[in-house]
């Protein structure tokens, strides 16, 4: 995965100092918190992530930073995230996705300028020496489009925007509804 460039993570160090915004920073083994949260909660019981809590300066000098996390639910942090975004402008590439678990949270993805997941999936099948075509994909943000756009199979859970479902080969249940298995089973069987 393409990083963040060390000087753009220094840059979004310093912006975000002082202003009441939620930001994870994660390297390809590490994610980076400044203090605990409540988004902090949802990485360990969803995913099982533990954070490295601790000031973030001098983090682009330590580590590799391939995306940041900022987490939007008021209107203070929505208008934070503007003004995130009109500083940085096209020097990053955001993609926005949400989670049933959290209604009215917008977790926003920041990367690098041509990174996607579509990208990182074209490039491990061709290292893996795998065609596209036969290779499926399962998503359900609008951050996962260019991943299931690359895949041979694109598959959207029931819980994914409408736009990503049109966008689909198939549409399975939603994450409660165990659509990630009902996608295996339907693919094994």
């Amino acid at each position: 995965m393409q990083p963040v460039l060390p000087e753009v993570v220094r840059e979004i160090s310093e912006f975000v100092r002082g202003r009441d915004m939620m930001l994870d920073l994660y390297s390809a083994t590490q994610f980076f918190v400044e203090r605990e949260n409540w988004s902090v909660e949802v990485r360990r019981s969803f995913f099982g992530l533990e954070p490295t809590i601790g000031s973030i300066d001098g983090l682009w000098q330590r580590e590799r930073i391939i995306k940041a996390t900022i987490i939007v639910r008021t209107p203070a942090e929505r208008a934070g995230f503007e003004a995130f975004r009109s500083h940085f402008g096209d020097r990053l590439s955001y993609s926005w996705t949400n989670t049933p678990a959290f209604p009215g949270a917008d977790f926003i993805n920041i990367i690098a300028p041509g990174a996607s997941k579509g990208r990182a999936l074209r490039e491990l099948a061709s290292f893996l020496r795998v065609p596209l075509d036969q290779v499926a994909a399962i998503g359900d943000g609008d951050n996962d489009r260019s991943l299931l756009d690359a895949a041979g199979l694109g598959i959207a859970m029931g819980n994914a925007s409408e736009e990503l479902k049109t966008a689909a080969d198939l549409v399975v249940a939603d994450v409660e509804g165990n659509g990630v298995a009902a996608a295996v089973a339907r693919l094994l069987g």
